[in-house]
């Protein structure tokens, strides 16, 4: 059989079969096939360790260019990517003690406890290093179809012969595709593109960048026009009725990739195409947390929120009347939080003493944020009892606790340190971004009394950022960062 073309197989159930691959569906279908396939993908986790370069056919070029929703975990990416990811997980001896690289997959199979779910012995002679799960538009609704790389399509129908008889697939370019009927592996092969040609999925994948060991894609627009029903009967039957026509006017595409790096593993998580979500930031950058102390246990920073506060409440006439009875106005919340709002957690005077934490305002006009302070905090306004957990240095609104811990945060930021200059935080905080936040792990995880491997991580940092040329359009990524 040549490499394109398409191979049916559906071997006739057993009478007392007891085990199933995928049972018929009804109203959980998606979750009845997914947690069929949980264990098979589960099982090819280390399965590319041996190997060093990637290449070869993707799980996205057999599917229908039309497909609306796909997730795949690749272990056999490029060879920078395989080898930045053996060298993360040798980071963690006790998490994967007894490994035998020999037999990495069935290492895994055996600390996962997966045993009686999983045949390795037999599975392991066809299974192979790429796993998708797809969601297929089709006459009835989206389907959910899982895609598994083959090594040996002889082994495969054997396996599924014996352990899995109700099985539908079907081979197609390396690839052994699951279905819960026959008639949506019809559609899938004849199919006239793939999702490789889907324009929208090859822009947003370049967006993304690099090579991802896994990736994650929907278009939340085609999915919700596909279930529309379903999304109707299920607000219908929970009172929802109210929110249907917003869940219906949905549109733009997700994304999600993890890549590693030799010194730590990125989460990335994309919006796409959808102006509902768009936000204006006023400024993006890391300054506002890499200014602290190389000491910080946490800092995180927010900016260009003070106009987002003040329009949404403009626009809702009871949250401004309810703010206006206690004496806020939205130009107040637009001034004092125009600048970097950022939340400060520094160790304390002594290895027992609590953290100090503060949130310290940065506003773009000074002069008009201190007349706000002093109107809200005067007597006999609602917030004159903050009076005392307020204090203000230079162009910096400061809040705390008390006046004393909010001094000693002050002397701490003042001495600097330079948290920016840390190697960890170069590796998770990467990038500018309207959102930042940072976790210093290496002091952290003690304090938290975490042990083993998990002392291995050395920080944590969240970055968002949004494209003002492409409305709709965010990037957020999570970085975890290793003790060199």
């Amino acid at each position: 059989m040549s490499e394109n073309q398409v191979d049916y197989g559906q071997v006739p159930a057993a009478p007392n079969s007891s085990r199933t691959f995928i049972s018929k569906f009804s109203k959980g279908k998606i979750a009845a096939l997914v947690g069929s396939a949980v264990g098979l993908i589960a099982v090819g986790i280390f399965a590319a360790f041996a190997l060093l370069s990637g290449g070869g056919t993707q799980p996205e070029s057999v599917l229908p260019s039309d497909t609306v929703a796909f997730a795949k975990i690749d272990l056999n990416p490029s060879a920078g990517q395989k080898i930045n990811f053996v060298r993360f997980v040798s980071q963690f001896p006790s998490t994967f003690k007894g490994f035998n690289s020999d037999d990495p997959v069935g290492s895994f199979i055996t600390q996962a406890n997966l045993n009686d779910s999983i045949n390795w012995t037999e599975a392991k002679n066809w299974i192979g290093n790429r796993y998708a799960i797809a969601g297929v538009e089709s006459a009835r609704g989206v389907e959910p179809v899982v895609v598994l790389a083959v090594k040996d399509e002889s082994a495969m129908k054997y396996y599924f012969a014996k352990h899995n008889p109700e099985t539908h697939f079907m081979m197609k370019s390396g690839y052994v595709l699951l279905s819960s009927n026959q008639s949506t592996l019809d559609l899938i092969a004849s199919s006239p593109k793939h999702l490789t040609d889907n324009p929208l999925f090859k822009d947003d994948l370049a967006a993304l960048g690099g090579d991802q060991v896994a990736l994650g894609w929907a278009d939340s627009k085609r999915f919700i026009q596909a279930e529309r029903g379903l999304i109707s009967d299920l607000a219908s039957n929970n009172g929802l009725n109210d929110i249907t026509k917003t869940i219906e006017a949905a549109t733009g595409r997700f994304v999600l990739g993890i890549h590693f790096t030799s010194t730590s593993v990125a989460a990335t998580f994309l919006t796409r195409g959808n102006p509902s979500a768009s936000l204006k930031a006023l400024s993006q950058s890391t300054a506002n947390i890499a200014d602290l102390p190389q000491n910080t246990l946490a800092g995180v920073s927010i900016s260009g929120i003070g106009s987002q506060i003040a329009d949404a409440l403009s626009a809702d006439n009871n949250a401004e009347s309810l703010l206006s009875s206690i004496g806020i106005r939205p130009a107040d919340l637009k001034t004092l939080f125009s600048g970097p709002v950022s939340l400060i957690v520094l160790p304390g005077i002594n290895s027992a003493a609590q953290p100090l934490v503060a949130l310290r305002l940065s506003p773009t006009n000074s002069a008009s944020a201190l007349a706000s302070i002093k109107r809200l905090t005067r007597n006999g306004g609602i917030l004159g009892s903050l009076t005392s957990q307020i204090q203000i240095d230079g162009a910096n609104i400061y809040l705390g606790e008390d006046q004393n811990s909010i001094q000693q945060v002050i002397a701490k930021v003042r001495a600097k340190g330079n948290l920016g200059d840390l190697a960890a935080f170069k590796d998770a905080v990467n990038r500018p971004g309207f959102l930042v936040a940072y976790l210093n792990l290496e002091k952290l995880l003690p304090i938290l009394d975490i042990k083993g491997d998990g002392r291995n991580f050395k920080g944590a940092g969240l970055v968002t950022s949004v494209d003002k040329s492409n409305p709709g359009s965010s990037k957020s990524t999570i970085t975890l960062s290793l003790k060199k």
